[in-house]
């Protein structure tokens, strides 16, 4: 999905990690504090991940939604990221894997992306996300996994075998939702390209 190699991926992640350190202590540092430090909101994502997120989006554009799937945080996470890493890698040169960015309105949406990286075969899994209990109790109890003993969304994904990087990420639904329902209401398999098969767990039986 990156078109970068793990050996390059792991020079870019040891270059920009002291800045990246350097750059948030500065932030926090600055004059005009609306919190105490330590008290603004926790890193959704390890440093790494964060940058790895900013190394997709050059390369391939998807929308905020999009990655806010493949990461699991929110849109509005992925803008927070990108707003501090991308200067940061510009500054320091280590953008030159850019590709041409074609603009707000042709951003890639999941399906482009799963077009675009056919392999022979993709794994496909679900998780579950632990959300806020609904005050309606009907509502709630829709949403209460027993498998986790909480409520839940679940979400299904689907893995390149080869790469291990995601290729798809269905909506998600309440957690008690028997995998293979999600997999039929997600139609992924009628998506897939031709020859490319898809891998499972007994859920999917």
């Amino acid at each position: 999905m990156t078109g970068v190699t793990v050996a390059l991926f792991q020079e870019l992640e040891s270059d920009m990690e002291g800045r990246i350190i350097e750059a948030e202590a500065n932030r926090l540092k600055r004059t005009k504090r609306q919190r105490a430090e330590g008290g603004g909101r926790t890193p959704e994502l390890t440093m790494r991940n964060q940058l790895l997120l900013s190394v997709i989006w050059l390369r391939r554009y998807p929308t905020h939604e999009v990655l806010g799937y493949l990461f699991g945080v929110s849109d509005s996470t992925v803008s927070r990221i990108k707003d501090r890493l991308l200067p940061l890698l510009a500054a320091s040169g280590r953008d030159t894997m850019r590709m041409p960015d074609p603009g707000r309105k042709h951003r890639r949406t999941l399906d482009e992306l799963l077009g675009e990286t056919p392999e022979l075969a993709v794994i496909i899994d679900t998780f579950e996300q632990r959300v806020q209990r609904h005050r309606d109790p009907q509502t709630a109890d829709k949403y209460y996994s027993g498998k986790k003993k909480q409520h839940t969304l679940k979400s299904q994904v689907a893995i390149d075998e080869c790469t291990g990087l995601f290729v798809d990420v269905s909506a998600s639904v309440p957690g008690p939702t028997a995998d293979i329902t999600l997999l039929k209401q997600s139609q992924l398999l009628e998506r897939l390209p031709p020859g490319v098969g898809a891998l499972g767990d007994l859920g999917y039986v």
